[in-house]
């Protein structure tokens, strides 16, 4: 088509703008003269008349490049690189340069258009994809002035356009989208046609791998890999173009379109070796059959052989969508094609390609089969037997090895497909032997195939599974409904073919060479007759009844004859009647068929009893009972095989549904059969899996079809009294009944389960299957087993649970309190919550409120069950008035003997009714919210209970015995103490944001909150209607009744009190009217609550007169008292004493005059020395002298200025008391822990600066210590574990010893008594105390042994032992070591500290200690192994070499050297690792030697390359340089080098190095002594660096004596310098050495050699010789062997 000469008029006479006028103009001139250019190519060049030029590479000397900022060309330079990493790093650096300088992009762009050149192609994913995104910004910044450059970038552009990467892909695009608008789009590719067209054809023409990329720098790999994707690129830009440009734009590049396309090299890439190419080639040839047909008619000699050499050879899938798209049109659009690319016969070559399985893709392939084959030319399908040499082939694709079983479902799929399409297709034209033949043999091949698969077609047998005899059925039934007569006669041939194979495997039992079993044949013969009948019509249909009729009885006699065979032979003829029963029954014998299944039922198995009752079922069309009978005769005898009788009865449950007729002869079986499945018993274990299946399915079946029968409700009864005996029993291995009911009713529909629960008994059933829900089974198995199947019931039963509210509501209170019930309680929240969310759907609603009320009490049954335990005291809790003050001031009446209290039942976990209720109420207000549990006030009352009960627990679980709450045991399970610390904590939290949610409401209604508590108590409850709910509910807790108090009431009342006047900051003011409320005579409160409430007032009222007016009326109260029997005669005189008692302040104690405290004291001291009865018992007087010690320590400070026999008075009564009680006895600790307090209280106003205390003390040492010390003694007999008072009490005696002066202690300290003291006292503060007591006595031996040793004659054939037996048993008894992951038991933590403390006791012995004594100590602790146990567990503790997962103990933040006792906590892993730290290091420093010899002889190589890296790390340092440091001494090296100036050393700390030097005459004598990295652990080295006037023998020896002397003795550097030295001076004294060891000075002893032969007159030391004589085992002279 050509243009029009015609051309519109413009303005001026201009010329119209257009693209390929602006071409010409630059064609013609070279520039491009803007003026005349419109559309896309106006803004073509930044300045008018400017000329193109390409842009400048980098790096050269154009302007742009001259132009660019300094940092942009090194970035640029970067980026030209060949190292990826390098370019990627550069091309970040230019996005982050470029994002803050945008700017720069005009001056850059030049440079990044031929940059982007090379990039676009870059091996490297990442740099593609870094420079696309770089490119996208500079394009879309640049705008106008990109013109000039895009003929030069929009090749490369393209190529990342459809680059493999989609994610490169996407960013070009998008930048090339946002550039140009939609409409510009196609005028730029116009534009750049022919330079695009220019850049592809160099590509694919000119370019290879090796061009294309440099090998030396990129491996052969990623050449391809690069190649293959520009090529790809390249076939997919000419698809774009072709697809987006006109014909009549690509015609005027039609000379460069004709350039490719007439270039085999082109189209050779059709068969190239990577699939990459080959699928952009095929989509190539796709576009261009679509768009351009005549270029590939044009040239099909050229075109067709290679593509159909590839088609028919590509193994690839990921080429197979696009290969196969331009094979079909490739066949529609040229059908001969298929005639030039080769000289054999097409259809040979398509067969070929049918037999190898179309080289896969088959979901892609096979469906394309039929458009292919009816789109191939009238030539090809006019060849001889067309249609046989296909389909023949077709077939015999299936076993190609690239199928797989998926894929030959598609191949037969579409292999019947084909075959009735050209059936028809044939016989429509009039072919009707193609037709017969498609039908009767095409076809009957796939279905012999998979009927009869034979070892021959074994490999097609594996890819034939049951499920492909559908589509063979379905293209059968298509064909049998033809009304095309060729067809509708050969159809029943082929039924006829297949119905034979059927006939012979059920008559013979097989096929002749078939491998197909017969269950398999049944299936697939039902599978291939089913599919037949839901997909054919009822023409087809009938064409199979003669088949069916010949086939069902031969079935039923078959498995007369073949039992083998008859499970699977009538399960066939059940499943084909129940499709073909409308078809088949008017035809068959029914009355001979029944006869035989009769006969057939003896000689069955049981799994064929449900069929063969279908089916006998099914041909009794009536359902009348007489036809029945003789089944149901049968039925009865069959007890002894429930899997037969089970199978029958629900085959005939099924069918006889709603028949009452029958349902009477039924009932009997039916209930034996529930009964069986859901009672109890022995049977039960030994049921089989199979039977109980059955019997299940049997039950279900009934309550569906049984409904409003007696049967039902027997059923039902059996449920209920089957899931009771289960949940009582804890679901023990008996109740597989049980398990049975919940499966039955969870197998139900949800509207036959609420039909079920809607009966008499349904409020049972539905409790039974809510604990069951919940169960705690024997066995994790049992649990997941039964806990599913109940859940499914209940949810079935959700929507109707309502009903049932009342029952369910009372059932789940019960059990929170039911100690048999075996949920804990804890637990039983998880049931309220499922409980109260299946109930109500608003939690708020007032119905929800009102289940929780139920579910939790009311505040009389709480208080009922509470006072059971408040009114029966032990004397357990006088002991806790140790650590709660309030039990000490509690009157009330304690048992003795416990044998006299009721008993308490509890639960399997030991938890009481009442523990259980608490602990559920609390988790229960955890899990709703404080705020939505007390929205009402109605429930205040609940925290008060839960905080007293906390308050016992949190005292209980402190002191073995305390409270009943739970049963009393040695020791408390660990997860029952968890459950009581929660349940604590709750209570706590709980407390605290019920007050804080109370009294921010009563802060917004009534502020003074202070004066409506005080106006309730003061005026009665009559008045809190009117006041705010806090204020009435405070009140209501603090008008409690006497009877109803008790110390943990107390604490709370104290606790309420402590909160309120700091959250509301009450006033002096505010509180001064309270104390009207505590008087002695003020009768509205409980005398405890006074105390209390005195307690908490008094640090604000305590400066008031008033105050002071109440404690003066309480003391002179008690001064009016004449005996002690006052106690005894009026309760009224207990409160005088406790409220003076509890008014005691800060500071200050009693502020009464001293005159009048003075004669209450004399009052007092008479009541001690009265001679007549009291008329007190043993407890309550007890009671009285704890709180007389209190009393004498609060006006001790009161009176401390007043001169008197008060002094002596409070000491006689600290002796007495501490004399006359024992700290086992519960009434008896708190009178010595009183009296021990009043102790502690003297002495410290001694200490600060009471001389009248301190005189009486002085006088009273020997009495108190003697009284102190017995007691300190006694707690080594102390029983586990100890309680929280009994710890206490033991914490404040050993302060008080460590406070008697030192003297005293040591006078009557005994070594062993107070060992055993540290060994068995589970108390750190007793055993520390013990450590220091000790550690005093062994300063003061080591001292009196240090002489006795150095003075004492050597005995070398005896072994001094030293150290204390004692003290070495300890030392050998390693305690079991902690695994920290898990809860260390007390014992075992203060077994471990006293093994640790003897260490550090053992340890201690060496300092300040001789070097004699020092290495007898060394030697018995080497003779016991001592070091060899102690190292193991330090390096347990340390987790040095350890398995148990721990990183070693980091150390890089203590200092190990020095360690203070008094800060060890019990509690604190870190307390054990530093003390084991610190005993490691001083086994380094006192005993290296036996550390060194463990550490070399120890087997476990992981452990000891450990411990020397652990040493190195955190010990040797420190031991290298207080080792310089101490040769650096100011008096030790005075010491060394006072010797005439003939000795020096010398320190260098970077070497760890120490040189030493001895001048002789004019001459110098070295040595260099080197400490290891890893020191003490390996030896130094020593190294003798000159010797002068010394043989090598005597100089070896003097070496190895330094070595010795730090590496065996235990010595250190100054030690070695003083042997060598002594060495040098008594050698050239003229002193001869010792001929054994060849040193003068003796590396043991330090002594000289005195023992001389008396034949060779030799000398030896005598330590050198003793072991010259044992090791030698004889008394000879080592040189003469004269005998000594």
């Amino acid at each position: 088509m050509g243009k029009s000469k015609q051309q519109a008029k413009v303005k001026g006479n201009l010329k119209p703008a257009s693209s390929s006028r602006a071409a010409e103009l630059v064609g013609q001139s070279g520039s491009l003269p803007l003026g005349n250019l419109g559309g896309f190519a106006q803004f073509a060049s930044p300045s008018l008349g400017a000329s193109i030029s390409r842009p400048a590479t980098p790096g050269s000397d154009s302007s742009d490049s001259m132009a660019l900022d300094p940092e942009l060309t090194v970035i640029v330079k970067k980026i030209s690189k060949r190292d990826a990493t390098t370019k990627l790093k550069a091309l970040e650096e230019l996005d982050t340069y470029l994002h803050d300088h945008a700017s720069a992009v005009a001056a850059l762009l030049p440079t990044w258009i031929a940059l982007y050149g090379k990039l676009a192609l870059e091996v490297d994913r990442r740099v593609r994809l870094a420079s696309a995104h770089l490119h996208q910004f500079v394009t879309q910044h640049a705008k106008k002035k990109l013109a000039p450059y895009l003929k030069d970038c929009i090749g490369p552009w393209m190529v990342a356009m459809f680059d493999q990467s989609k994610d490169i892909a996407a960013v070009a695009r998008r930048s090339f989208e946002g550039v140009f608008a939609e409409d510009k789009r196609q005028g730029v590719i116009v534009f750049c046609q022919k330079e695009l067209l220019d850049y592809v054809g160099e590509m694919l023409l000119v370019k290879t791998e090796d061009t294309l990329s440099d090998a030396r720098y990129v491996t052969p790999e990623d050449m391809a890999a690069k190649y293959a994707r520009v090529i790809a690129s390249c076939f997919y830009i000419l698809s774009y173009l072709t697809e987006q440009l006109p014909v009549e734009e690509r015609n005027k590049a039609a000379a460069e379109y004709n350039g490719l396309f007439d270039s085999a090299t082109v189209w050779a890439f059709v068969s190239h070796a990577n699939p990459v190419i080959r699928k952009a080639v095929h989509y190539f040839i796709k576009t261009l059959l679509q768009q351009s047909q005549e270029v590939i008619a044009a040239r099909l000699d050229m075109i067709s052989p290679p593509f159909f050499k590839s088609v028919l050879s590509e193994k690839e899938p990921a080429v197979h969508s696009d290969m196969w798209d331009a094979l079909l049109l490739f066949t529609d659009k040229i059908p001969d094609a298929w005639y030039v690319f080769g000289k054999k016969s097409p259809v040979a070559k398509l067969c070929g390609f049918l037999r190898a399985g179309l080289h896969g893709s088959p979901a892609i392939a096979y469906p394309s089969v039929i458009v292919l084959l009816d789109r191939l030319s009238a030539k090809m399908k006019q060849e001889d037997n067309f249609y046989k040499d296909v389909f023949t082939s077709f077939w015999a694709g299936l076993a190609s090895i690239h199928l797989t079983v998926k894929g030959a479902r598609d191949l037969v799929s579409a292999y019947m497909e084909c075959a009735v399409y050209f059936a028809d297709k044939t016989a429509n034209e009039g072919q009707v032997a193609t037709a017969e033949y498609l039908v009767k043999e095409a076809m009957y091949q796939p279905m012999l195939s998979y009927f009869v698969p034979t070892k021959s077609t074994e490999a097609m047998n594996e890819r034939l599974p049951t499920a492909n005899g559908v589509p063979m059925a379905t293209s059968t039934a298509l064909l049998a409904a033809t009304k095309n007569n060729t067809l509708a006669a050969a159809v029943p041939a082929l039924i006829s073919r297949v119905s034979e194979i059927w006939a012979q495997y059920v008559l013979d039992g097989t096929y002749a060479r078939s491998t197909l079993a017969m269950p398999d044949v049944c299936d697939r013969i039902y599978t291939f007759l089913s599919a037949f009948y839901l997909h054919g019509t009822d023409a087809a249909h009938a064409q199979m009844v003669d088949t069916l009729v010949s086939l069902l009885p031969a079935a039923i006699d078959s498995a007369l004859v073949h039992k083998e065979h008859a499970p699977c032979l009538l399960r066939l003829v059940r499943r084909v009647l129940d499709e073909y029963k409308d078809v088949v029954l008017a035809q068959l014998d029914v009355s001979a068929l029944m006869s035989t299944l009769l006969q057939v039922e003896t000689t069955v198995p049981s799994a064929c009893m449900e069929d063969l009752v279908h089916i006998y079922t099914l041909l009794n069309t009536g359902a009348n009972q007489c036809a029945l009978a003789p089944l149901l005769a049968r039925l009865e005898t069959m007890r002894a095989d429930r899997g037969r009788q089970c199978g029958a009865l629900l085959a005939l449950l099924r069918l006889v549904a709603g028949n009452t007729n029958i349902s009477e002869q039924l009932d009997a079986i039916i209930k034996d059969v529930a009964s069986e499945l859901l009672s109890q018993g022995e049977h039960q274990l030994t049921m089989s899996v199979e039977d109980r299946d059955m019997l299940e399915s049997v039950v279900r079946e009934s309550l569906l079809q049984q409904k409003g029968t007696a049967t039902y409700d027997a059923i039902v009864s059996l449920l209920v009294s089957s899931l009771s005996a289960a949940n009582k029993s804890h679901w023990s291995a008996q109740d597989g009944a049980a398990a049975s009911c919940l499966a039955v009713l969870a197998s139900l529909k949800e509207d036959d389960t609420l039909a079920v629960f809607s009966g008499a008994l349904g409020d049972e059933l539905v409790c039974q299957v809510f604990d069951a829900m919940f169960l705690s089974a024997a066995s994790e198995a049992e649990a997941a087993t039964i806990q599913p199947l109940a859940q499914s019931v209940w949810n079935h039963l959700r929507p109707g649970i309502g009903a049932h509210e009342k029952t369910l509501l009372k059932h789940v209170a019960h059990a929170i309190t039911d100690i048999n019930h075996k949920t804990s309680s804890m637990e039983m929240v998880q049931q309220a919550r499922e409980l109260l969310g299946a109930l109500y759907e608003d939690s708020s609603s007032s119905g929800y409120f009102d289940g929780v009320t139920t579910l939790m009490g009311s505040a009389s049954a709480w208080q009922d069950m509470y006072k059971a335990f408040q009114s029966s005291r032990t004397l357990e809790y006088m002991a806790s008035s140790v650590t709660n003050g309030y039990a000490g001031m509690d009157d009330q009446s304690l048992y003795e003997d416990k044998d006299e209290l009721y008993p308490v039942a509890y639960d399997a976990s030991g938890a009481s009714a009442l523990a259980r209720l608490a602990m559920f109420t609390s988790s229960l207000i955890s899990d709703l919210g404080v705020g939505a549990f007390f929205e009402e006030k109605e429930r205040d009352w609940v925290v008060h209970y839960l905080m007293v009960i906390a308050l016992e627990c949190q005292d209980g679980l402190a002191m073995q015995g305390l409270t009943r709450f739970w049963q009393e045991k040695p020791l408390l399970d660990e997860t029952f103490v968890l459950q009581v610390e929660t349940f604590i904590q709750q209570a706590h939290a709980v407390f605290d944001a019920w007050l804080t949610l109370l009294f921010q409401q009563q802060k917004s209604v009534q502020p003074d909150l202070c004066h409506q508590i005080l106006s309730i108590v003061s005026n009665g409850a009559s008045q809190a209607s009117h006041l705010s709910r806090l204020a009435s509910s405070v009140a209501e807790i603090l008008l409690l009744p006497r009877d109803q108090t008790d110390a943990y009431y107390a604490t709370l009342v104290q606790m309420l009190m402590d909160r309120l006047i700091t959250l509301d900051h009450w006033t002096l003011a505010q509180l001064e009217p309270w104390l009207a409320l505590v008087k002695p005579d003020a009768k509205k409160l409980a005398p405890l609550c006074k105390v209390a409430v005195l307690t908490s007032i008094k640090p604000i009222v305590g400066e008031s007169s008033k105050f002071r007016y109440m404690q003066s009326d309480c003391a002179n109260r008690l001064a009016g008292g004449q005996a002690m029997q006052i106690f005894d005669d009026s309760d009224e005189a207990w409160q005088w004493l406790t409220l003076l008692n509890a008014s005691s302040l800060s500071f200050g104690a009693i502020a009464i005059p001293p005159q009048r405290l003075m004669f209450l004291i004399s009052t007092i001291r008479g009541w001690f020395g009265q001679d007549f009865d009291d008329h007190l018992g043993v407890t309550e007087r007890r009671k009285v002298h704890v709180q007389m010690a209190l009393l004498f320590g609060h006006m001790s400070d009161a009176v401390q200025q007043v001169a008197g026999s008060q002094w002596h008075f409070f000491m006689d009564c600290v002796c007495d008391f501490i004399q006359y009680n024992e700290a086992d006895d519960p009434s008896g600790l708190p009178v010595m822990f009183g009296a021990l307090n009043l102790l502690s209280t003297l002495m410290g106003l001694a200490a600060d600066g009471s001389t009248e205390i301190k005189d009486a003390l002085d006088d009273r040492w020997a009495d108190l210590h003697a009284a102190l010390w017995q007691s300190f003694v006694a707690e080594k007999d102390a029983e586990t574990p100890i309680s929280q008072p009994r710890r206490h009490y033991q914490c404040l005696l050993a302060d008080l010893i460590g406070r008697v002066p030192a003297k005293i202690v040591q006078a009557q300290a005994d070594f062993a008594t107070v060992l055993q003291l540290l060994k068995h006292t589970a108390n750190e503060s007793v055993q520390t105390r013990a450590y220091f007591i000790l550690q005093e006595w062994i300063k003061t031996r080591i001292a009196d042994l240090s002489v006795n040793v150095e003075f004492s004659a050597n005995d070398e054939l005896r072994e001094p032992n030293h150290i204390e037996q004692g003290l070495i048993d300890l030392l050998l008894r390693v305690p079991p070591l902690p695994d920290w992951s898990e809860s260390l038991l007390g014992a075992h933590k203060h077994e471990l500290f006293s093994y640790l403390v003897s260490w550090l006791l053992m340890l201690d012995h060496f300092n300040d200690i001789t070097f004699k004594l020092k290495q007898q100590f060394t030697d018995q602790l080497k003779r016991v192994e001592a070091v060899d146990t102690l190292m193991p567990a330090l390096c347990h503790i340390l987790h040095i070499g350890s398995s148990q997962g721990h990183a070693f103990f980091d150390l890089s933040l203590w200092d190990t050297s020095i360690y203070d006792l008094q800060g060890f906590d019990m509690s604190v892993e870190t307390s054990y690792s530093l003390l084991a730290a610190h005993i490691y290091f001083k086994a380094l420093k006192h005993i290296p030697s036996l550390v060194r010899s463990w550490w070399v002889n120890y087997k476990q190589r992981q452990t000891v390359i450990a411990v020397e890296r652990y040493t190195q790390s955190f010990f040797s340092d420190i031991l290298i340089n207080n080792e310089l440091d101490t040769v650096n001494r100011a008096d030790v090296k005075e010491q060394l080098e006072d010797n005439d100036n003939e000795f020096r050393v010398k320190t260098l700390r970077t070497t760890h190095e120490v040189a030493a030097a001895y001048h002789v005459d004019e001459q110098e004598m070295r040595i260099s002594i080197k400490l290891p990295s890893n020191y003490p652990l390996q030896q130094i080295s020593v190294d003798g660096v000159q010797k002068v006037g010394v043989s090598e023998k005597q100089w070896r020896g003097w070496m190895f004596a330094i070595t010795a002397v730090i590496g065996s003795q235990n010595g250190n550097l100054v030690d070695a310098l003083t042997v060598f030295k002594r060495n040098a001076n008594l050698h050239f004294d003229g002193v001869g050495d010792c001929v054994i060891c060849y040193s003068i000075i003796s590396v043991l002893d330090r002594s000289i050699p005195t023992k001389q032969c008396r034949t060779c007159k030799n000398k030896f030391h005598a330590s050198c010789l003793y072991k010259w004589f044992r090791s030698s085992s004889s008394t000879s002279c080592p040189l003469c062997r004269t005998v000594f």
